[in-house]
Parts: structure tokens; sequence; C-alpha cells
């Protein structure tokens, strides 16, 4: 069928890539992508299996390139939510903390989008459920600013701290709940979080508003 022949393709040209010089390995097109960039953004699993397969594939130059707009394979794989590409990505050791343009990790990019598959993966894989972004905040503080309650449970679940605060607002993860995400703050409750009532707003001296999606 059409999905063997695109396999077959795919393998044929990592072939020839395997043949070829390290320069065409890591050759970027115009927006900064490289081969593995390319298989990603298609979505095609036969592709990037036989880019990950290549002598040069494990190479973390190869793995962990950065494209024009800020992206590795791995945060592309994870802003698609494409759990196969994901998963094969992670087991060729790309690396997970990475950040893009928005100065976010790959969990940081799941728990945001409400992708739990995602953020199971990338726990399994070892990325750091307390990590921050460049912002300063953590996985759970985005899944809990956008209500993402399913993904907050499992991040909690994975040992996410409720105790850390915000870099500018100085909240606490329940306390970021209190304005109208009722799902998410449920789930906290559930894990015997206190939810603050409408005691927030103190600590939001500065005047820029609530944490939330500072970038647009």
């Amino acid at each position: 069928g059409g999905g063997g022949g695109a396999a077959l393709c795919a393998l044929r040209v990592a072939a020839l890539l395997v043949d070829a010089t390290s320069a065409t390995m890591f050759a970027r097109d115009a927006e900064g992508n490289t081969p593995l960039h390319t298989a990603v953004a298609a979505g095609n699993t036969a592709m990037a299996a036989a880019l990950l397969a290549c002598p040069r594939g494990a190479h973390t130059t190869h793995t962990d390139a950065i494209n024009d707009a800020g992206d590795t394979a791995l945060l592309a794989a994870v802003r698609q939510h494409h759990r196969p590409l994901t998963d094969m990505l992670l087991a060729a050791q790309a690396y997970g903390e990475a950040w893009d343009a928005d100065g976010l990790c790959p969990l940081h990019v799941a728990a945001a989008g409400g992708w739990v598959a995602g953020v199971r993966l990338l726990c399994d894989a070892g990325c750091d459920v307390n990590g921050r972004s460049e912002e300063g905040l953590t996985p759970a503080m985005e899944a809990a600013r956008r209500g993402q309650a399913h993904v907050l449970c499992e991040l909690v679940t994975r040992g996410a701290d409720l105790r850390l605060r915000t870099p500018r607002t100085r909240l606490t993860l329940p306390e970021l709940l209190v304005d109208g995400h009722d799902k998410a703050a449920a789930a906290l409750r559930e894990r015997g979080a206190v939810i603050a009532a409408d005691d927030s707003g103190d600590d939001d001296s500065d005047g820029d508003g609530d944490d939330g999606d500072g970038g647009g």
C-alpha cells in the first residue's frame, strides 16, 4: 500500500544519507531544518527512524539540532502531540531540557498543550518535573494557568512541588488556580492541596497581572 511505499522511500533516502558526507546529514533548508526536522514535521516515522538508525544519527549534534524557529526535533514532535516520534527521539537520547524560542522545555510544551501521554513519556525519560522555563515557571505552573486538569494531576503524581512560587507574582500552584479553573483546582484538592480563596491578589504587586500568557 501507500504506507509501505513511503516507508521504503524513506529507507532509500536514509541509505543515501549514510553513504553521503556528514555535511549532507547536517544539511539545512531555508528555515534551518535538518532532514530529521523535516521528517518530524511531516509526521514521517519511517524516515525519522531511518535517520536515527544512521551511524551519524545517534550524534547529539544531529538529534538535537535547533532550527530557525528554535525547535529541536523533539520539541517539534511534542508540539504535534506525536507519540511515536516523541518516543523514538527519547529512545535516541534526544535532549529533553532544551528550550524553545519561548524558553519552554518539551515538558512545559506538553503540559501547556494538555498532552497527558506526552507528559508521561517525558517524565519516564527523566525530564525534570520541577524544571523552570526561561520565564521561571514549572511545567505544572504552565498546566495550572491554562486549566489543564488532567496534566496537572499527572504532574502532581510525578512529584510536582506545590510549594514552588512563580518568579514575579510569587504565587504557588494552588494560588494560580483561584481564577476560574475549577477542574484543575478540584484535582489539586483531591491530592490534599489547600486552594486559596481570594487572597492571591496581594502577591501581585508588580502590576503585570498573573504569570499567564505574557508572550501573546
